[in-house]
């Protein structure tokens, strides 16, 4: 198994993206389309409203796109923002327009929010570039998420993961799931961040498969 720290992770998003001509949006719209398929294939939480939490960094955009297409599946769907929709850019804000578009439920989050009708949770709060010790809306949505006791599926990495160590950056959200996105994150199989992972798995984006000639591995 291939695993990659954060770093290298950049590198290698930066070469699809500016060697290889593979736009940042494309790389975006299949991280959201595996994720969504993953959910979609079994059905199971169909019956239920599935609440996905967006960050305004990439991350957050990966979830959009994973509500979108949960959508246009006829699952209920609502996302929930850590911030207004204005700090979203570029790509993220193009999938944040799109769900409006569409007509799914979008809301800032507050603590009056109850999570005991949903079914599932979609963790995109915040990526693999996260740094520092998590706070204020940020580690509220994580304590809530985890007080809900709810099945998570997380994007990329739970919430509040350090990417190399793999280690809690005072908050982290305990998942169900992760779907790591091109190559698996070398925090994501340590010993300290096994009670957060979860069942883990890789989702293709479509990445050049000479990365790893290339010294980017």
């Amino acid at each position: 198994m291939i695993t990659v720290t954060s770093r290298q992770m950049r590198s290698i998003d930066a070469t699809a993206i500016n060697k290889y001509g593979i736009p940042a949006g494309i790389l975006m719209e299949n991280a959201g389309i595996e994720t969504a398929k993953d959910i979609i294939k079994t059905r199971k939480y169909i019956s239920k409203p599935v609440a996905v939490f967006c960050g305004s960094g990439n991350n957050g955009g990966d979830g959009l796109v994973v509500a979108r297409h949960l959508f246009n599946n006829n699952f209920n769907v609502e996302i929930f923002l850590a911030k207004p929709a204005v700090a979203f850019k570029t790509d993220s804000l193009i999938n944040y327009n799109s769900a409006k578009k569409l007509g799914i439920k979008i809301r800032k989050y507050s603590k009056a929010i109850d999570l005991s009708k949903y079914g599932l949770i979609v963790d995109a709060l915040l990526g693999t570039g996260t740094k520092g010790e998590i706070t204020g809306i940020h580690k509220e949505i994580i304590e809530k998420i985890n007080l809900s006791k709810k099945p998570v599926i997380s994007i990329d990495i739970p919430s509040g993961l350090d990417a190399d160590s793999g280690k809690t950056l005072g908050a982290a959200v305990k998942a169900l799931k992760t779907i790591t996105i091109g190559f698996v994150k070398k925090g994501l199989v340590t010993k300290a961040a096994k009670p957060y992972v979860g069942k883990l798995t890789v989702a293709g984006i479509g990445l050049p498969r000479l990365a790893e000639l290339e010294g980017l591995i």
